[in-house]
């Protein structure tokens, strides 16, 4: 159809007038990059710092920071408080008796809200146990966090230039926390098995409150809940350690645990990729109206396979979409050949992305069937998050049908940033 044809034009006029009437009622729809509509599929109406919904028949929550419009306004107007908020509130509600397990990356020298929230549940009678990046992950000395991180009883340093478990070069850069009794939002009665995973470090930069980063909290899940625990035990005490934890030449097999409402992938992993593994189990069928929708940091040349495998989703007639900053030159060239947008998000020249997310809607092989997945943790696409230390990387419960909450929340999470004002769109490596 030619441009200027009238009945372009007609076209145009009624899809105006349709914008004009969403918009009105407070319904706008969610446009990502030349967003396309699959079978069965619904635009996410508002985004959303918060999303409670089930994950597998568990009561899930998603939180996401958007420091590009915080939900919880920060020290400034580019810092989102929603994630460090709700960590604080499961720990202020762990009751005396209950045990906190915990291991983190980074730990700003200012940044005293989660540490001191883990030193009031250790004065009311909860166990706390933590372990800790050898580097980022310890204050300096004299500082107000280390003032609180010093007061806490069952805490382990891991080496500097290692991860807990991984004898690697690496690092502790998993986040995860689990909690054997706390409530649920809105409630007073304490729920059991808890976990928490997450990108979000506890810093004031763009890896924490000042950048996009997204957790996920699962309820009632005494599998998972006892995988994770047992997880973060092996990180604290430090032993057995493993330059190759993910092996599932094993019996029984090591570094995974799977459910209906998550599954949960330790590196490092030599053998294969963990993230091409996990979309390739899935079976999706790329199609026409298939979308994906990636937010990470890294992208570099030794996960070339993960570039491969949204390359390959989109020749087969998948929507792709990925927002990063940090890309090296060769996988650029592979996305942009491919005809796959990126964008990063930049404040002042500085980054604002630190999201290990990805969404995919897609047909399943086999069947007509289309279906809706939410992969995340705190896994990069960079080397050191699948040969070095130690990282997850979290598959969340499979959506079908009409209703896809967790998948629409990280959709429109990442419109708000593939639409915001610094968004940047990238044309070589950055």
């Amino acid at each position: 159809m030619k441009r200027g044809s009238r009945q372009w034009l007609v076209r145009s006029v009624l899809a105006a007038a349709l914008a004009v009437f969403q918009l009105a009622c407070g319904t706008e729809r969610l446009e990502g990059p030349n967003q396309e509509q699959g079978p069965g599929q619904v635009s996410q109406a508002v985004s959303t710092c918060e999303k409670r919904t089930m994950s597998g028949g568990f009561r899930t929550i998603l939180h996401f920071n958007n420091p590009l419009a915080p939900c919880v306004v920060g020290s400034d107007s580019t810092r989102d408080l929603t994630i460090r908020n709700e960590l604080v509130r499961l720990i202020d509600n762990v009751p005396a008796g209950s045990v906190i397990r915990g291991t983190w990356y980074s730990l700003s020298d200012t940044e005293t809200a989660i540490p001191a929230a883990l030193v009031r549940a250790q004065s009311r009678g909860a166990v706390v146990q933590v372990s800790v990046d050898g580097g980022a992950g310890v204050p300096a000395a004299g500082s107000a966090a280390r003032s609180y991180f010093d007061q806490l009883t069952h805490k382990r340093i891991c080496p500097s230039t290692t991860g807990c478990l991984s004898s690697n070069s690496g690092a502790a850069h998993t986040k995860a926390w689990t909690f054997s009794r706390t409530t649920y939002p809105g409630e007073t009665t304490t729920t059991t098995y808890v976990v928490w995973v997450g990108s979000y470090n506890m810093t004031n930069g763009a890896d924490g409150n000042a950048g996009f980063n997204n957790s996920a909290t699962l309820y009632n899940n005494q599998s998972l809940y006892n995988f994770v625990r047992d997880y973060l035990e092996n990180m604290y005490a430090m032993s057995p350690r493993y330059s190759d934890y993910y092996d599932t030449s094993l019996t029984p097999a090591r570094g995974f645990y799977m459910d209906e409402s998550a599954s949960v992938y330790v590196s490092p992993e030599l053998n294969s990729d963990l993230v091409v593994q996990r979309i390739d189990a899935d079976v999706w069928t790329p199609a026409t109206g298939c979308v994906v929708r990636v937010i990470n940091p890294h992208f570099t040349y030794e996960r070339r396979a993960v570039t491969q495998q949204l390359i390959t989703m989109k020749n087969g007639g998948c929507n792709v979409a990925v927002i990063v900053n940090h890309i090296d030159q060769t996988e650029y060239d592979r996305l942009k050949a491919a005809g796959i947008p990126m964008k990063a998000l930049k404040v002042s020249g500085g980054d604002r992305v630190h999201d290990k997310l990805m969404a995919i809607y897609a047909k399943k092989e086999g069947s007509t069937t289309w279906a809706y997945r939410v992969y995340t943790g705190s896994h990069n696409f960079s080397p050191g998050s699948l040969t070095g230390g130690d990282d997850i990387f979290v598959r969340l419960g499979e959506e079908t049908g009409t209703s896809h909450p967790m998948y629409d929340a990280v959709l429109a999470h990442f419109n708000d940033g593939w639409n915001s004002p610094y968004a940047v769109t990238i044309t070589g490596a950055n």
